[in-house]
C-alpha cells in the first residue's frame, strides 16, 4: 500500500472514530456514558477522556515534526515502522489482546465525570488529527522522529505516531462497545 493510500485510510478511520463517538454521545444518557462495568474498568466517558488527553499530548509533537520535514521526499521504500514501533503498534492495535495500563499522565480525569462535555471535546479535537494526517502528505512518513510525552527513550516517526493514534482510538472504541454490551449497563 502506498503512503498516500495509507494516509487516506488513516483519515477515513479517524473520521469514522469521530462519527461513532459523536453518535454514542448523542444517543446515550449521561448515566450510561459514565457507567463503569467494574471498579477497575473505564466508562465510555473515561475512554474518550483518555483519548482526548492522549491526543492533546501527541498532536502538537506530531505537528511540529510535520513542519520540520515538510516537503521532504517520501522514502523510496515507503512507510515502514521500525521494529520497536511495530511492537508498540501491536499493543495499541484494535486486534491487540494484551492489556496495558495507561501511564498516569494519560489516565482519565475529572472531565470524564462530566460525560457529554468530554465527547464534544474529543469530536472537536479529532478534526486536528485528520488535519495532521492531511498535512503529512507532503512528508516522508519515516522521518520527523520525536520523543514520546511519557519517555524520550521512545521515539516515533510521523507515520508511526499517526498510525498509533488511529489504532489506539479504534482499540478504545471497541472497548466502549464492550461497555455498552456489558451486563448491568443502564438502558
Amino acid at each position: 500500500m502506498s503512503d498516500s493510500e495509507l494516509l487516506d485510510r488513516w483519515a477515513r478511520d479517524a473520521a469514522a472514530v469521530r462519527d461513532q463517538v459523536a453518535e454514542l454521545f448523542q444517543e446515550h444518557s449521561e448515566a450510561k456514558l459514565t457507567w463503569k462495568p467494574s471498579a477497575a474498568g473505564w466508562s465510555i466517558a473515561e475512554c474518550v477522556d483518555h483519548l482526548a488527553v492522549t491526543g492533546e499530548a501527541y498532536y502538537g509533537r506530531i505537528g511540529d515534526s510535520v513542519e520540520r520535514v515538510k516537503g521532504s521526499a517520501a522514502s523510496a521504500r515507503g512507510y515502514r515502522p521500525r521494529w520497536l514501533a511495530r511492537l508498540f503498534l501491536r499493543f495499541v492495535s484494535p486486534e491487540g489482546t494484551k492489556r496495558v495500563k495507561a501511564p498516569k499522565r494519560f489516565q482519565p480525569g475529572a472531565a470524564s465525570a462530566a460525560g457529554v462535555s468530554v465527547g464534544t471535546q474529543f469530536v472537536e479535537q479529532q478534526q486536528e488529527l485528520i488535519e495532521l494526517i492531511e498535512r503529512a502528505r507532503d512528508c516522508d512518513l519515516n522521518a520527523g522522529r520525536f520523543g514520546s510525552p511519557v519517555t524520550s527513550l521512545l521515539r516515533f516517526s510521523i507515520g508511526e505516531a499517526l498510525q498509533m493514534m488511529v489504532f489506539h482510538q479504534q482499540r478504545h472504541l471497541a472497548q466502549m462497545q464492550r461497555v455498552l454490551a456489558a451486563e448491568g449497563c443502564p438502558k
